[in-house]
């Protein structure tokens, strides 16, 4: 005796939005070869039946030609009041007779029918069920067309005698016509300021916008009719170059709810707070240049200019692409402080970074010879620089002892009077390392001891 069912049907659910249309599927699981079937399906009428056309499983018989006998059709013959149906015949041979079979398996497709539902309202369900009442033609002498499933070696089974087939009815349901052709631009990217424009494809008491999975608004008439745009900021996220959001609509009428439409959007922060990064400055004392380079992270479009600094004032003022500069400074000054400031896409400043530049070495006052050291050779180096023309001294401002801004026979002589006589030390800096305190126009080109 046989165990369970040999053939089993099910139309499958479906749910569509009302006015609109869709498809729904007649599949078949069997445990035996299947060479033929004739079925019935009633439904109510508002579900207008449009297309009956042959499953992928009947299409692949005999190599893919499909069968040479398929009737389908459309008909409210023997149904019950306010329902319609279809009927489905199909013999899986050829012209010459031979037969070909749906093998052995689950979820084969016997038919697609498509259908329409002009008429229906929300919240409208119909049942799919299968019946064996349905004539093709009225008054026709074949009868109403039974439920049979004909297996590889001619056996027939037909319910509810045969316990060889089991029916699933299926049910489509009528909801809420979705929001149609939701799009999301942004309208400002300074602030990611995002315009959600769409059709309401029905008269929705609300709608309902959450962005990310977060309720943000919900929308109603407030006397000129449902809106069907939305202007928002996007809400910032932890990604600093780039804010992302996903904008979900749904309409609501009488509680009950549309399925969702969402959109996807993207937006560079052009208000970027970002200051420049890893700023370097070095001077080239051949030149009287200062180099001035930095680094920009971030999108395209996230900075307009960039302004150079020297001391506080404004000297130079670049493109938000460039990422270097040179500055040139005044050989008299000891030091200037450099400042880059980036204003980005929206115009509006970041932080200034600042870089501190010595213009001059700083060194030991006496230390002629650059040694690190004060002693008698720094006096005679200088003598014989001056009178046997020895290589030229690398710190003018460490020779100058006195810091009179002048070279000449008076600073050996000041040197002389301190190591021998108990003179005065040469002035500060002498003991430790630093810059000259007098602004006298000598330079002080390498100081090999000193940082």
């Amino acid at each position: 005796m046989a165990q369970g069912p040999v053939f089993l049907l099910q139309a499958e659910d479906r749910s569509v939005d009302a006015g609109t249309g869709g498809s729904f599927s007649i599949l078949m699981a069997n445990d035996q070869p299947l060479g033929a079937f004739s079925l019935g399906l009633q439904h109510e009428d508002w579900l207008e039946v449009s297309e009956i056309d042959r499953g992928e499983a009947v299409e692949a018989l005999l190599g893919g030609l499909g069968p040479s006998f398929w009737f389908a059709e459309i008909t409210d013959n023997g149904a019950a009041a306010g329902m319609s149906g279809v009927v489905i015949l199909m013999l899986g041979s050829d012209s010459t007779g031979v037969l070909d079979t749906i093998s052995v398996g689950v979820n084969h497709q016997l038919a697609e029918i498509e259908f329409a539902v002009p008429n229906a309202a929300p919240g409208d369900t119909t049942a799919l069920d299968f019946v064996s009442t349905l004539l093709p033609i009225a008054g026709s002498a074949m009868g109403p067309i039974d439920i049979v499933m004909v297996a590889d070696d001619g056996s027939e089974y037909s319910p509810p005698e045969a316990a060889g087939v089991l029916l699933l009815g299926g049910l489509v349901t009528v909801e809420i016509p979705r929001i149609l052709d939701l799009q999301c631009q942004v309208s400002d990217d300074c602030g990611c300021e995002v315009t959600l424009s769409w059709t309401n494809a029905y008269s929705y008491d609300s709608i309902d916008i959450y962005e990310n999975g977060e309720w943000v608004t919900t929308l109603t008439d407030q006397g000129s009719g449902l809106p069907a745009s939305w202007v928002t900021m996007m809400t910032p996220n932890d990604d600093e170059d780039e804010q992302e959001s996903e904008f979900v609509l749904i309409g609501v009428s009488n509680g009950q709810e549309s399925h969702p439409v969402d959109c996807e959007v993207g937006c560079a922060d052009h208000d970027t707070q970002e200051p420049v990064e890893n700023l370097e400055c070095e001077r080239d004392s051949d030149q009287l240049l200062v180099e001035v380079e930095w680094d920009l992270e971030g999108e395209e479009g996230q900075y307009s200019t960039i302004q150079i600094f020297v001391d506080g004032i404004q000297v130079a003022e670049v493109d938000a692409g460039t990422e270097a500069a040179y500055i040139a400074y005044d050989p008299k000054f000891e030091s200037i402080t450099v400042g880059v400031l980036a204003f980005n896409g929206c115009g509006n400043a970041t932080s200034m970074v600042e870089c501190f530049v010595p213009l001059t070495e700083s060194y030991k006052r006496g230390d002629v010879t650059n040694n690190g050291s004060f002693s008698l050779e720094d006096p005679v180096y200088f003598l014989f620089w001056v009178y046997l023309l020895y290589p030229d001294i690398d710190c003018y401002d460490a020779a100058d002892a006195d810091d009179d801004g002048v070279l000449d026979l008076a600073d050996p002589v000041y040197m002389l009077m301190h190591l021998f006589l108990q003179g005065a030390p040469p002035l500060p800096p002498a003991v430790e390392c630093g810059h000259d305190p007098t602004d006298d126009g000598l330079l002080c080109e390498d100081s090999m001891l000193c940082p």
